[in-house]
């Protein structure tokens, strides 16, 4: 395999949730039960979990703040494993200024 290939291949392993990856509109059904990350960004915590994005039935990674977790947490509950099977639609894009990109505002769909 070429190194381009090779690269390609690992790169795109766990594609992640993204702006440029989803629309307004789509739904979000969790396939693995939430866990912390507060490794990846130095300072931040967060929740990631793998889910399949419905309309294309892709699996991704869904790296959650605590803001958008506070807008599930209500319909989900604050167990983890009741997550699974859950549906979470992207209500709408935000861009964050301070960081320079588009992010995603969900909702329990």
């Amino acid at each position: 395999m070429s190194v381009i290939k090779n690269f390609q291949t690992q790169a795109n392993k766990g594609t992640w949730v993204s702006a440029t990856k989803c629309n307004v509109g789509d739904i979000l059904q969790v396939t693995t039960a939430p866990s912390i990350d507060n490794t990846s960004f130095p300072g931040k915590v967060y929740l990631v979990m793998d889910v399949k994005l419905e309309r294309t039935n892709e699996i991704m990674k869904l790296r959650l703040s605590s803001a958008a977790v506070n807008n599930l947490v209500g319909a989900f509950s604050d167990n983890e494993t009741t997550w699974i099977g859950k549906r979470i639609r992207v209500a709408g894009k935000m861009n964050y200024a301070g960081l320079g990109k588009e992010g995603l505002i969900y909702v329990p769909a």
